[in-house]
C-alpha cells in the first residue's frame, strides 16, 4: 500500500504504522489523518497480522497533534469541520487486534486520541501503561492540557483509568 504520510511495514505477524511526518512533528493534517484510516482498515483485514504498533517518525514527537497550517483563514466552525472530517481516531480504536503506541516523544491533541485508543503504551525508559479498557489513556485528571487534548467519548475511561 502506498501513502503519502504514513508507513506501514510488516514483520512477520508485527505490524508498525509510522507515522511520516517528521519535518512537521508527525502533525496530522487530512492527508495524513485519511493514510491512517487506510493503514488500520488493511490490518484489520491481514489474518496474519497479530499485533499493530504505531509510532511516529523521528525523536521529537510521536505526534503532535493538529496541522494547524490547515486552518489559516478558515473560521472555528470550519476548523471543527476540518477535525471531524476523518475517522482516524476512531480507526485506531476499533482495531480488531491489539495496537501498542511506542510513544517516542510529544504526544499533545491528535498524539493523545491516536495514543487513546491502545492496549500498551511503553513510554520513556521502558515504563509501560497498560489500559485498564482498550479505549483507555494514563493522564492526569483533568487539567487544560488533557481537556483539550481529548474527545467526550474518551475523556471519563482516559481520567477512570489514570495510574496514580
Amino acid at each position: 500500500m502506498a501513502l503519502a504520510n504514513v508507513l506501514v511495514e510488516r514483520h512477520g505477524r508485527v505490524a508498525r504504522v509510522t507515522v511520516n511526518r517528521p519535518d512537521k512533528l508527525n502533525a496530522l493534517n487530512v492527508a495524513t489523518r485519511n493514510d491512517i484510516v487506510a493503514a488500520f482498515e488493511e490490518l484489520a483485514r491481514d489474518d496474519e497480522v497479530r499485533v499493530v504498533v504505531v509510532t511516529g517518525a523521528g525523536e521529537k514527537a510521536f505526534v503532535a497533534g493538529a496541522d494547524i497550517n490547515e486552518f489559516a483563514g478558515t473560521t472555528a466552525v470550519g476548523q471543527r469541520a476540518v477535525m471531524r472530517g476523518s475517522r482516524a481516531f476512531d480507526a485506531v480504536e476499533d482495531c480488531p487486534k491489539p495496537v501498542i503506541a511506542m510513544i517516542n516523544g510529544f504526544a499533545l491533541g491528535g498524539g493523545l486520541h491516536v495514543s487513546g485508543g491502545v492496549y500498551l503504551r511503553p513510554g520513556p525508559n521502558g515504563v509501560v501503561r497498560e489500559s485498564r479498557q482498550p479505549s483507555s489513556i494514563t493522564a492526569s485528571p483533568p487539567s487544560p492540557y488533557t481537556e483539550a487534548g481529548c474527545s467526550s467519548r474518551r475523556a471519563p475511561s482516559m481520567w477512570a483509568s489514570s495510574a496514580a
